[in-house]
């Protein structure tokens, strides 16, 4: 017979009342952590993703819209259109971000505040703002939706200038093929077709020639606004420490001209804003044509030439495409985006800002270089993969 066994005594973790603890593996990414999960809640899917998504593309890519819009309408008006409408009608962009940011998943909004926390902790800089958004990964596709509208917005104006330039560059080519025609001899019918032939043939031309120009230029114009637009918001910094030294010193409020006066944009500014058209427009262009030239879809330009009604198909550049493998069209179009166009553009937008308020010409610009990359690679890298034998006729594609 078995001896009778006495009952193991429960360790501390075994009791009833025992705390319970969410094991979270200590590899895992800081911004894909998940918090306990609630009866029904199944987590961060593809669902809140998609929800996440359309609000920064929809929300915040209208507010930006909305803010160049505004900034060229400062150009011309020296600020005061940013100013009134900020006084009458509560003009207030980035409250309207904040709005949408609290729309977002918990999930998107812990990774967001992951980001500045874990850059903060890492010192700044290149490495760590590298680090702390590849940490919370989720703030790169976020900020890739938001600049989505502005970006098709910018390719869709490029794509309407190119547009009537390959139309006035197409009539007057008819015209001339069509009269030498008939001054040959030929029938009506005979040169008008003559005429309509040669029309194709150099508005094609033109349009593969400027497509990298027009894709840059609309880059530059948004560019340009949305500088006028951040540098006329941060007068009310100004004025915001103005008041508050005044008070601190006991002096008398500033008066509404003051106010008015220090809210306009001055010649620095206006500086500012057109040479940050300038250079944007710049490198844009001469990383479409970069791209072209290597076989690949550069994403401005595809907007452009998608918006001019202008197609690639058979051109040098599309061919070059076509033979590249899949991995060397990822890899090429995240190096084209993200390194010659978004990086360079980053930087000296930031430069060009930090010049205009009285900055260190280097404040931000380690930061803004490191989002140029990821979110200019991310996007270069997806438009390439969406295309097989598309490329970026801008640089040289020939008949």
């Amino acid at each position: 017979m078995t001896a009778p066994t006495t009952p193991r005594k429960k360790e501390w973790w075994e009791q009833d009342d025992a705390p319970q603890y969410e094991y979270v593996p200590v590899d895992e990414p800081r911004g894909l952590r998940s918090a306990p999960k609630k009866d029904g809640d199944e987590g961060y899917g593809i669902g809140k993703f998609a929800k996440d998504m359309a609000l920064s593309a929809a929300g915040k890519g209208a507010v930006g819209l909305g803010e160049t819009v505004v900034g060229l309408g400062d150009l011309a008006t020296g600020g005061r259109l940013g100013r009134a409408m900020q006084e009458h009608l509560g003009y207030d962009p980035n409250a309207a971000r904040e709005g949408i940011n609290a729309m977002q998943s918990e999930e998107m909004q812990r990774a967001r505040e992951g980001y500045e926390k874990a850059k903060e902790a890492g010192g700044g800089g290149f490495w760590g703002t590298t680090f702390a958004a590849l940490e919370n990964p989720l703030i790169i596709p976020d900020a890739i939706a938001e600049s989505l509208i502005p970006m098709f917005a910018g390719g869709g104006a490029g794509g309407a200038a190119l547009k009537g330039l390959t139309k006035a560059a197409g009539k007057k080519a008819a015209q001339h093929a069509t009269a030498k025609k008939l001054a040959q001899g030929a029938s009506e019918e005979v040169a008008q077709q003559f005429g309509s032939r040669a029309a194709q043939r150099v508005a094609q031309r033109v349009g593969r020639k400027g497509e990298a120009l027009a894709g840059a230029g609309g880059e530059g114009l948004i560019g340009t606004g949305s500088a006028a637009e951040q540098l006329r918001q941060g007068k009310e910094d100004l004025i915001a420490a103005e008041e508050k030294r005044r008070k601190d010193a006991g002096l008398a409020p500033m008066t509404d001209a003051e106010r008015e006066q220090m809210g306009l944009l001055g010649a620095k500014d206006y500086a500012a804003a057109l040479g940050t058209g300038l250079t944007t427009a710049a490198l844009g262009a001469m990383g479409g044509k970069l791209g072209g030239a290597m076989g690949l879809n550069d994403v401005e330009s595809a907007i452009a030439r998608g918006s001019a009604g202008l197609s690639n198909a058979g051109t040098q550049a599309a061919v070059q495409q076509a033979k590249r493998g899949i991995l060397g069209r990822v890899l090429g179009g995240a190096a084209q985006e993200g390194l010659l166009e978004e990086l360079p553009q980053s930087v000296t937008e930031q430069m060009w800002q930090n010049w205009a308020q009285g900055k260190d010409l280097m404040e931000g610009v380690e930061e803004a270089a490191v989002m140029g990359i990821l979110t200019g690679g991310v996007m270069g890298a997806g438009a390439n993969v969406l295309s097989r034998g598309g490329g970026n006729a801008g640089a040289g594609g020939a008949d």
